[in-house]
């Protein structure tokens, strides 16, 4: 190559976090002052250095502009896969399944040979993706980050305040502020989003959240607060207090921290943390409970100089409430939904209504031949076959409704129609189900144009009856 040899380095600033299944764009320009047109490259790695596994190698010549514009997002949705069994955890479960650590190299090639100018690794060491979508036109999920991340204040050592995140999920209303005496101290004065649970024991809720937390209105945050450390748990029965505990982030329960003081942050695979949330949550009993509350804590500790606070003293997220429904008299056997939600987790929904269940069977058949040819002696019996079935195919399929609809419960199922992975649970039942959406179409209704409305879902299960040979 005559003249300045290329120098590649990264002209935009990718987010350290983002959701795979949307424009996940890293542009390269030249700095060197290379005067020959400049074939740039991109090297793709799993993990946090260039010693793990290589998944991606990407060529490109320069545009008109000068750069080039590589869209990871073909490459980074392969990585980021649903956990088939998240709804059944009992205590923590990670992110192992849903997210994905990667860093690049970026450089140029010349004659075949591709020389590395340098290292992508984002601000925090690697960039991180979750298995969710986004607009066709968001690059860089800002937005998304900032309503699911919080920002936590601390001075003099001690936890002052918190700007609230979200939970992974798409529920999002009603939420109201409660001061009343059936919310526990903690979760007044707070959000609170409420949804409700059948009276079923075998009834499962999941919330994942991202598991860090970043500095508001100062530089930087101590290393032990930079992570979720508990879950706070209070059941009630009206206005008394059932039980009150916490589910540390700790490794016995399936979270990250050898101790819950540990200083480990930004760590695959906790970048989400999913807490089991129904009447199957860890050691709890929910007997008599007529609603809990679920909230997200960081920690106080020696370092903090007021005495007075718990160790367990700023919530992090918004918080969860979950209402044991006790249904009408007319309901049917309850089908609970659980599905892929538009962050790569699960949300859940109970169909209550009329449910009918009917099979299809496709068979294949043929014509024997009649008679006792290789004997003496031709006959034909009268139980002897004519027409015989050599195979099967036998599809289960139900038919499942909702009862009547609140304009944002319509709006919340919305995302069930959109979603590819989709279970359900048969009331009394602890195992979940794999089925298929039928429904091809989903139309918003609302109370000012349709009145009073239900959803109609079907769905066939993923695995047909096996059959018997004729």
């Amino acid at each position: 190559m005559a003249g300045p040899s290329p120098d590649v380095q990264l002209k935009n600033t990718p987010s350290d976090f983002n959701l795979s299944f949307g424009k996940n764009i890293f542009t390269l320009e030249d700095v060197g002052g290379a005067t020959d047109q400049v074939k740039f490259g991109l090297n793709i790695f799993s993990g946090t250095s260039t010693g793990d596994t290589q998944v991606a190698t990407l060529r490109q010549f320069e545009n008109p502009a000068g750069t080039a514009h590589f869209d990871l997002q073909n490459i980074l949705k392969n990585y980021t896969t649903p956990n088939p069994n998240l709804q059944s955890s009992t205590g923590l479960t990670d992110g192992s399944y849903e997210t994905f650590r990667f860093i690049g190299t970026c450089g140029h090639e010349i004659s075949g040979v591709f020389e590395i100018d340098r290292t992508l690794t984002g601000s925090t060491g690697s960039y991180c993706v979750i298995g969710g979508r986004k607009q066709f036109d968001d690059l860089l999920w800002t937005a998304g980050y900032s309503n699911h991340v919080p920002r936590l204040t601390e001075i003099l050592g001690c936890p002052a305040g918190v700007s609230r995140a979200n939970a992974l999920t798409d529920w999002t209303k009603p939420k109201s502020i409660d001061y009343s005496s059936e919310t526990p101290t903690w979760a007044q004065g707070t959000s609170i989003y409420t949804q409700k649970i059948s009276t079923d024991r075998q009834a499962k809720r999941t919330l994942s959240f991202i598991n860090r937390i970043i500095p508001q209105g100062v530089s930087s945050l101590a290393d032990r607060r930079k992570t979720i450390k508990a879950f706070r748990i209070t059941i009630m029965s009206g206005t008394s207090q059932l039980d009150d505990f916490y589910i540390t982030n700790t490794t016995d329960n399936g979270g990250q921290h050898a101790n819950i003081s540990g200083t480990t942050f930004d760590e695959y695979p906790y970048d989400i943390l999913t807490v089991q949330c129904g009447h199957n949550m860890f050691t709890a009993s929910t007997t008599n409970a007529t609603h809990w509350f679920v909230g997200a804590f960081t920690l106080n500790d020696a370092d903090c100089t007021d005495p007075n606070l718990p160790y367990f003293s700023q919530e992090l997220f918004n918080v969860y409430r979950f209402d044991v429904d006790e249904g009408e008299c007319n309901d049917f056997d309850i089908v609970e939904v659980s599905w892929l939600n538009s962050y790569g987790v699960r949300d859940y929904f109970d169909f209550r209504k009329r449910k009918d269940y009917n099979i299809s069977i496709d068979r294949n058949t043929y014509e024997q031949l009649d008679g006792t040819w290789s004997s003496s002696d031709y006959e034909i019996n009268s139980y002897d076959r004519g027409e015989k079935t050599f195979s099967q195919s036998i599809q289960e399929r139900y038919t499942i409704n909702t009862g009547y609809l609140e304009d944002y419960e319509a709006e919340f199922l919305k995302n069930l129609y959109l979603s590819p992975e989709v279970k359900i649970r048969f009331e009394g039942e602890s195992e979940y189900y794999s089925v298929t959406l039928e429904d091809s179409q989903w139309t918003e209704r609302t109370f000012r144009k349709d009145k009073l409305f239900q959803n109609t879902v079907t769905v066939r299960m993923a695995h047909k009856i096996n059959s018997l040979r004729g």
